[in-house]
C-alpha cells in the first residue's frame, strides 16, 4: 500500500489511487481499514523517520 512505503502526503496517495473528493476518500478509507488514513500512516509507515 502507498501509505505505507512512501511519504506521500494523504492528498498524494488520494489523487493517485484515483479519488477526488477527500472525504469520499476518508470515509471509504476508514471502512475498509478501520482506521483513518493517517493514523494508518502513523501506525504502518516504516519510511517515517522517528
Amino acid at each position: 500500500m502507498i501509505l505505507e512505503s512512501s511519504r506521500n502526503t494523504i492528498n498524494e496517495v488520494m489523487y493517485k489511487v484515483g479519488y477526488v473528493y477527500p472525504k469520499v476518500f476518508r470515509v471509504t478509507f476508514k471502512r475498509i481499514t478501520g482506521l483513518s488514513p493517517i493514523q494508518y500512516q502513523n501506525k504502518y509507515n516504516r519510511n517515517i523517520a522517528v
